[in-house]
């Protein structure tokens, strides 16, 4: 199967700026790489960073959780893969406790 840029899934922002609304045309597009998917983000700021959690999809294999971070100039970092386990791992679900932080992943086929 031959994918494209137009039936890849890619990533959306935009660093909230209170003088500029955001509106769908402002948002910054995320690109991944022409061999895979980035799909159900969930950012998190921290000191003053943006840390976008995803699913990561190789086409034909498996999703694990990857990451991209964004600093407050809006430069934005590779992607890491942080969760890669033997199930598919989708939905990261970032939350804090107690000034610590978890993430419980979606893992349905588990």
């Amino acid at each position: 199967m031959i994918f494209n840029r137009r039936n890849q899934w890619f990533l959306s922002y935009q660093l909230i700026d209170r003088k500029n609304p955001v509106s769908f045309k402002s948002l910054k597009k995320l690109h991944p790489p022409k061999d895979r998917m980035w799909a159900d983000p969930f950012p998190l700021k921290y000191n003053n960073e943006y840390h976008i959690f995803f699913e990561e999809l190789y086409f034909g294999k498996k999703g694990h959780i990857s990451a991209i971070t964004i600093d407050s100039d809006g430069i934005v970092s590779d992607s890491v893969k942080i969760i890669d386990e033997d199930i598919h791992m989708s939905y990261p679900m970032v939350f804090s406790h107690n000034d610590n932080y978890y993430m419980i992943p979606e893992t349905v086929e588990s």
